[in-house]
């Protein structure tokens, strides 16, 4: 099916021109886009409809002072693509496109305003990971890795299993939630999917999706799932906690149950990284802790293995939960590997948005983090 991509709010038929209009200071700071088949999901006689919000700019976007990159992403490029961040792992960034742009990415003013941090040799990428034979893991990211044509992504693919020491390959992909079509049309991708996960033993692909909301998977969204996985690859899921899209136990529920039906492991529930225009996005982080925990309890055990995470310039951090007046957190991936594991809490604070809001990290004390 013909799939078809829009970049500007006031392509939109279903969006009157006062509110576009009124949009575009948002439109004018970060990007949008969004394409027919997302657009088919949502009610647009109601201006609360989850997946509507997930994609359409909001006023309130602009009400905060947030960092535009407060990871600290652009410190960590080593070479055009790879950002080396940990001694293990690497971040491929192969495109600044993507299917439809989440309100909440923390890369959308990185990379939606034509940035050139992206990877465009191949060829320098692999002469880069054999100089560098402890990273075992890549993480193959954007934008959106599977909107490239499948020639892209083979070449992608074939490079980096043809390096000895990377064991593990990660696509991060939100394709499946945002047009499945891409999977369905393509029997070339499917195809390519299946010689790559043959090609070397040991070396497993994998997908993290993005399903973020029950009205995402779709019969249309499960077909993609299912043949993506009869190919081979493995499959994981995160999905961020939105105010307004999911921020509640029964729908978060929903979306754990819903991608563990298909096969898809739980992988992380995010806390929305503190970047310019998420403040709105977002909730106090002990209220999404509440939310969280109360959404494990609606579902079977082996669909809990979501973890709460916070990601970090240095690393991502667990949030294990409020007892007591304290707030407790593990550190399980940090540039400092002798850190990794570390447990550690801080005096409840309600009203604290982000790690900064709390009055150890203001003192300096987890400079680390």
């Amino acid at each position: 099916m013909k799939v078809q991509y829009f970049n500007k709010v006031g392509e939109l038929k279903q969006i009157d021109p006062a509110t576009i209009a009124a949009l575009d200071p948002v439109s004018a700071t970060f990007s949008f886009r969004t394409n027919s088949y997302y657009n088919s999901l949502i009610n647009w006689d109601d201006p609360e409809d989850p997946v509507r919000k997930l994609i359409m700019p909001d006023l309130q976007e602009l009400n905060d002072d947030l960092a535009s990159d407060s990871l600290n992403e652009i410190k960590y490029y080593d070479i055009p693509g790879i950002q080396y961040k940990y001694g293990d792992q690497i971040n491929l960034l192969v495109t600044s496109t993507c299917a439809a742009i989440c309100r909440y990415c923390f890369r959308k003013n990185l990379l939606h305003h034509g940035s050139t941090i992206t990877a465009t040799e191949m060829s320098k990428v692999r002469e880069w990971l054999e100089a560098h034979p402890d990273v075992k893991s890549v993480v193959v990211t954007g934008g959106e890795p599977l909107i490239l044509s499948t020639s892209q992504l083979n070449s992608i693919l074939t490079t980096l299993q043809e390096v000895e020491s990377v064991e593990h390959v990660r696509i991060s992909a939100k394709i499946c939630s945002f047009n499945p079509y891409r999977i369905l049309d393509d029997p070339g991708l499917l195809e390519m999917f299946r010689e790559r996960c043959q090609a070397r033993l040991g070396n497993t692909i994998w997908i993290g999706n993005h399903f973020s909301h029950p009205k995402e998977i779709t019969d249309l969204s499960r077909e993609a799932v299912r043949l993506l996985k009869a190919t081979g690859v493995g499959m994981l899921n995160n999905v961020p906690i939105v105010r307004g899209i999911n921020a509640d136990p029964d729908i978060l529920a929903s979306v754990f149950s819903g991608v563990y039906e298909m096969g898809i492991s739980n992988y992380y529930a995010c806390v929305l990284t503190e970047t310019e225009g998420n403040k709105a996005l977002t909730l106090p982080l002990e209220e999404i802790s509440r939310i969280y925990l109360a959404a494990r309890k609606k579902v079977p055990g082996s669909a809990k293995t979501a973890r709460l995470t916070i990601k970090r310039e240095r690393g991502n951090v667990s949030v294990l939960g409020v007892s007591e007046g304290r707030i407790y957190f593990e550190l399980i991936h940090s540039e400092y590997k002798d850190r990794e594991g570390k447990i550690f809490s801080f005096k409840s604070n309600p009203d604290a948005y982000f790690l900064e809001d709390y009055d150890e990290v203001k003192e300096g004390a987890y400079d680390w983090l």
